[in-house]
């Protein structure tokens, strides 16, 4: 089972993958909070009904609510309708083949991923101390 943040990251990777974007997004970062503190996410027309239940049921506001926080988790997760027709067992023995499989060419091999012009890391404001007390347990 993982553990509390790797937990969490694990989510948002998948919620990434499904939408293309983080959950919540909005450019103004007013309206982003206030998505946040509603819980409620928006999806596209088109998207999968399976989908949309997995993201809602990982994002539930209430923990205890949450899929994947019971002491089984994981099961829970994969007994989800989204992953119906998956061979969790042919998944772990590597059995199954992706539906994608980049070329990397070495260790440090970024061509599968889009170009971003580089900026200085210095030049980003800091967080307040009371924007970091907001997020101190996400």
């Amino acid at each position: 089972m993982l553990a509390g943040n790797t937990k969490k990251n694990f989510f948002v990777f998948i919620i990434l993958f499904f939408l293309g974007y983080p959950p919540f997004y909005n450019n103004d970062q007013f309206v982003a909070y206030q998505k946040i503190l509603s819980g409620k996410l928006e999806f596209p027309r088109h998207f999968d009904y399976a989908a949309k239940q997995l993201l809602r049921k990982l994002l539930h506001t209430d923990q205890a609510q949450r899929i994947g926080s019971a002491k089984n988790g994981g099961e829970e997760i994969k007994n989800e309708q989204w992953f119906v027709g998956i061979s969790w067992t042919d998944v772990y023995q590597r059995k199954t083949k992706p539906p994608i499989k980049p070329t990397v060419k070495s260790d440090g091999d970024t061509e599968n991923f889009d170009k971003y012009d580089e900026f200085d890391i210095k030049l980003t404001p800091q967080a307040s101390s009371y924007d970091l007390h907001l997020f101190k347990d996400f």
